[in-house]
């Protein structure tokens, strides 16, 4: 590790496969602060970014006490998996945090910038004006082995399926490529709306997610007015669930300031 590493704490699945909205963190964190990063555990690490983290930060904290680390872990736009109860911020330091949810749980104690630091990821890729597809698909990886997106691929004309499980780069260009999103991923629809693209949020099983609050915590953020899941069609069109111009958009005009915090907050920070 060069002396310069900044130490960063992101999730990454056992299996070693690539998640989107996760592996994308060190991407984005070298971007907006132009100093290198590795990867570290919560015992080791300086900042913790992107994603439902900070659970796994109060389970883990401790052991940064067994290695000594008595520093707190700076947080950088993470949130809350879920909605109920409260967090100690022991050991925690938040400089942004996803949005009022996950602020809530921490005791409504930190007057930070609130939003998912996915909002900066034009700082990554700008795509292109012309758009090669009319929609994209970006499933949740628990959703993409569901035979509806089999359907949706064969009812829904010009059609993409982007991967989450791809390099982080490609499945942020596929995403820029497309007219309108329809993804279960919170990623997904955080990069439809860092581009000003129409999205809407789909729920391939029939139950309620169990994470729904991460979605909430997220859109009260920017003022998004409806992030409801909308059932995933078993026969016919995506356009036959979602009319872009019927939608509600005015909250994309937020979203540039609400980036700008985020950027300001982690520059101050290193």
């Amino acid at each position: 590790m060069g002396k310069r590493d900044i130490r960063l704490f992101y999730s990454r699945r056992r299996n070693g496969e690539i998640n989107f909205g996760d592996d994308i963190s060190p991407m984005l964190f070298e971007a907006i602060t132009g100093q290198s990063v590795c990867h570290a555990r919560v015992s080791n690490c300086d900042f913790a970014a992107v994603g439902s983290l900070l659970e796994m930060l109060v389970d883990r904290r401790l052991k940064r006490l067994r290695k000594f680390r008595f520093d707190p872990v700076r947080v950088w736009g993470s949130g809350c998996l879920t909605g109920e109860g409260q967090v100690s911020s022991f050991l925690l330091d938040p400089i942004a945090l996803r949005g009022p949810v996950t602020r809530a749980r921490l005791g409504d104690r930190h007057d930070v910038p609130l939003g998912d630091p996915g909002l900066l990821f034009d700082r990554l890729h700008t795509p292109k004006r012309e758009k090669t597809y009319k929609w994209g698909i970006v499933l949740h990886y628990t959703d993409v082995d569901s035979p509806v997106l089999r359907q949706m691929l064969e009812t829904t004309p010009g059609v993409v399926n982007i991967p989450v499980n791809a390099p982080p780069m490609e499945t942020l260009r596929l995403i820029g490529e497309c007219e309108c999103i329809a993804s279960s991923s919170l990623h997904g629809l955080i990069a439809a709306d860092c581009y000003g693209i129409p999205n809407v949020r789909l729920r391939v099983e029939k139950h309620l997610d169990p994470t729904n609050s991460k979605f909430l915590d997220y859109a009260a953020a920017i003022g998004r007015p409806d992030i409801a899941a909308i059932q995933a069609p078993d026969h016919g069109s995506l356009d036959a669930i979602y009319k872009p111009e019927d939608a509600d958009l005015s909250y994309f005009e937020a979203i540039p300031k609400v980036a700008e915090a985020l950027e300001r907050a982690l520059q101050r920070a290193v």
